[in-house]
């Protein structure tokens, strides 16, 4: 039967071997590294920030009510290529 202080010497050891085994402190079964999502991203309204399930064609803004659509065609050119440019797309045709 070992005694205690054999005990802690043999976890002593296995702890420093595994330690060993690991080299420089990196593990190797973990990354930090994720594979792309398979979801389509999601599309939100440039005026409400809601999730936008519709696009206007004229302006290319997206839009998640019939309200915010009759918000959108009311908006001067300029608005609207500053709209565009916040979440980076390219300017209307």
């Amino acid at each position: 039967m070992m005694n205690v202080a054999n005990l802690h010497g043999e976890v002593a050891n296995i702890r420093d071997g595994e330690m060993a085994n690991q080299g420089s402190g990196s593990y190797p079964d973990t990354s930090i590294e994720a594979p792309l999502s398979k979801k389509p991203a999601k599309k939100y309204s440039d005026i409400s920030g809601l999730e936008a399930p519709y696009t206007d064609p004229l302006s290319r803004l997206r839009f998640s009510t019939p309200e915010e659509f009759s918000v959108i065609q009311g908006l001067p050119p300029n608005i609207i290529t500053g709209y565009l440019s916040l979440r980076k797309a390219l300017a209307p045709v």
